[in-house]
């Protein structure tokens, strides 16, 4: 879905994103790396010359898998959203040199913005860097567990223990 410049408006535009929408149930199956079991939220467009800016809220949950212990677990995600995008440079050959301010932008071409690509940045954006249990003190249990099953607990099943005896 493209959001045009000049749909925006004086008022803004806003845009509900939900599991209905084929387009908002890609792509935040595509930032999530799995499919997505529940997307609600909102987001408001709003444009100010040629900057726009996209504000709201989103929820989302998704079944995914524990990065420590391997169990299932469910990924659950409610964040707001603010996200800023200006015009690509048209010139390609023109050397661009971005201030610290524009680390934090994104870009649109053509006087568009792809709708699709917003949600999932925003929720790219929100996502934990590890996903892990819910309940701590199990996951601790099964994750220990398994380092010992495996011999990463020290002994000497672990790989690198022959290279405790090496020395400088």
């Amino acid at each position: 879905m493209r959001i045009e410049l000049d749909s925006i408006g004086e008022q803004g535009r806003r845009l509900d994103v939900s599991l209905a929408l084929d387009w908002a149930a890609t792509a935040a199956a595509a930032a999530v790396g799995v499919p997505v079991s529940s997307l609600s939220g909102a987001l408001m467009f709003k444009a100010k010359r040629d900057v726009i800016s996209v504000s709201g809220d989103l929820a989302l949950a998704a079944e995914h898998t524990c990065e420590r212990c391997g169990s299932p677990t469910t990924l659950e995600v409610a964040e707001s959203v603010l996200l800023t995008y200006r015009p690509e440079n048209s010139d390609d050959d023109a050397e661009v040199e971005l201030s610290a301010d524009d680390l934090d932008v994104g870009w649109y071409s053509e006087r568009r913005l792809d709708a699709a690509s917003v949600l999932s940045e925003a929720i790219a954006l929100s996502l934990p860097s590890r996903v892990t249990c819910a309940d701590v003190a199990a996951c601790d249990t099964r994750t220990a567990a398994l380092l010992e099953k495996h011999g990463s607990s020290g002994s000497n099943d672990n790989p690198f223990s022959v290279l405790k005896g090496l020395t400088a």
